[in-house]
C-alpha cells in the first residue's frame, strides 16, 4: 500500500476535530470505543508540531486503546489548552506518549498531579533529560541555541528554502533508506507539511526553544510515574536499566516512522 492510500484510510478513520479553547483554536483526533472501558492513550507531538508523524502508531494503539493526539496550539496559553483537550477528552490518561523531544514535551505540559499515576513511553534521551541529567540538559541548552538562530532565519527565508532544508535535515534524521522506502517518506514529508507555513515554524521553534531553556525540576514526575523507555544504544540502557526503569531495547526514527508495529505491539503486551 502506498503513503496516500495508508494515509487516506488512517483519515477516515480518524477524522480530524477542532475546538477553541480559551480563545485558542487546536486541532486533534480523538478515537474511543464506546462499546467497552479501555485504557485511555495520549500521543503528545514532538519537534514538528504536527500530530501525523505518528499516525501509524495511533492507528496501531486504536485497536486496544482510546486514543488522543493533537496538533501543538499556537497561543499563549497552550498548556492549559492542551491539558484542558485531555480532560474533557480522556479524563486522566493512563499512558502518556512522547518520542524524541515529544518526551520533553510531555514530561513539561502534562507535570500536573493528576497524570503521576500514569505510564510514561518515552526516549532513553528524553528520560535521562526529565531526570535531571547535567550532560543532557547541557545538550538540550545548546540545541535551544540553534533552534533561536533557526527562528531568526526562518523569519527572512523564502519558504521553498525551508521547505527545501526542511526535508533535507528530515532524511538526515532518518539515515539510510532503500528505494522503495525513500519513495514512502518522500510522500508522507510533502503530504504532511503541504499546510505548514513560515509562521508555523517559528511558533514551534519558539516551542522547542523555551522547552529545552527550562530550568524546572521535574523529578517529582520521574519519581511517580511509571516509565517505559525505548533505548537507542546499550550505553544509554545500562544507565536506565541500572535505575530500575522498564526498557525496550530498539529505537531509531526511521523505525518509529516506518516499523511502528515494533513499538505499538511491544507497548501493548507491556500495558495491557
Amino acid at each position: 500500500m502506498t503513503f496516500r492510500e495508508e494515509y487516506s484510510l488512517y483519515q477516515s478513520r480518524y477524522p480530524k476535530k477542532r475546538a477553541t479553547i480559551r480563545g485558542t483554536k487546536i486541532l486533534f483526533r480523538w478515537h474511543r470505543d464506546a462499546k467497552s472501558k479501555r485504557k485511555k492513550a495520549v500521543i503528545f507531538p514532538g519537534e514538528t508540531g504536527m500530530m501525523d508523524i505518528t499516525y501509524r502508531l495511533f492507528n496501531g494503539l486504536a485497536h486496544e486503546f482510546d486514543v488522543l493526539t493533537f496538533e501543538m496550539p499556537r497561543g499563549r496559553d497552550d498548556r492549559t489548552v492542551i491539558n484542558t483537550l485531555i480532560q474533557k477528552t480522556v479524563g486522566t490518561p493512563d499512558i502518556i506518549i512522547g518520542f524524541g523531544l515529544a518526551g520533553v514535551l510531555a514530561g513539561q505540559y502534562c507535570s500536573d498531579q493528576s497524570y503521576r499515576s500514569s505510564v510514561f513511553v518515552t526516549d532513553d534521551s528524553s528520560y535521562l533529560w526529565l531526570k535531571g541529567d547535567v550532560h543532557s540538559r547541557m545538550a538540550a541548552r545548546r540545541m535551544a541555541m540553534d533552534v533561536n538562530t533557526g527562528v531568526m532565519l526562518a523569519k527572512s527565508l523564502p519558504r521553498i528554502l525551508i521547505s527545501g532544508h526542511g526535508k533535507g535535515l528530515f532524511f538526515s534524521y532518518v539515515g539510510e533508506c532503500t528505494c522503495e522506502e525513500r519513495i514512502y517518506l518522500n510522500a508522507m514529508y510533502d503530504k504532511l507539511t503541504a499546510s505548514v507555513d513560515v509562521a508555523d515554524l517559528v511558533a514551534q521553534a519558539k516551542v522547542i526553544s523555551n522547552t529545552l531553556s527550562d530550568n524546572s525540576d521535574y523529578q517529582h514526575f520521574v519519581n511517580e510515574t511509571d516509565f517505559l523507555v525505548f533505548c537507542e544504544d546499550s550505553a544509554s540502557m545500562h544507565n536506565i536499566q541500572r535505575d530500575g526503569k522498564d526498557t525496550i531495547p530498539f529505537y531509531d526514527y526511521k523505525g518509529v516512522l516506518l516499523k511502528s508495529r515494533n513499538y505499538y505491539t511491544a507497548m501493548i503486551d507491556r500495558l495491557s
